[in-house]
């Protein structure tokens, strides 16, 4: 199961939370909270690399996030796969209704 241990919030309103996997910390969240009810997701990075938590893994996330944000019905980011930059055509921009 994973866990959000907050780390710090920046001066440009972004919040970087460790995640936690079995009490292991496995990479790095950063969020900015839109008030009322909206996450964006900055970027998430795991020490293992891409893909590398998996569907459940993100699904844990996102549960994880709720658990710390109760407000939240929605979050947005864009989905990015694989170790390079992608290029504007390959951005995808995600909303998810929780």
């Amino acid at each position: 199961m994973i866990e959000l241990d907050f780390v710090e919030k920046q001066m440009d309103g972004t919040e970087l939370w460790h995640i936690q996997e079995d009490g292991t910390v496995i990479g790095l969240l950063s969020v900015i909270f839109i008030p009322p009810d909206t996450i964006a997701v900055k970027n998430v990075e795991v020490r293992s690399g891409p893909r590398s938590i998996g569907v459940s893994g993100v699904r844990s996330l996102q549960a994880a996030i709720k658990e710390e944000y109760p407000t939240v019905t929605k979050i947005i980011g864009q989905r990015v796969s694989g170790v390079r930059t992608p290029r504007a055509s390959e951005l995808l921009v995600v909303e998810q209704t929780i």
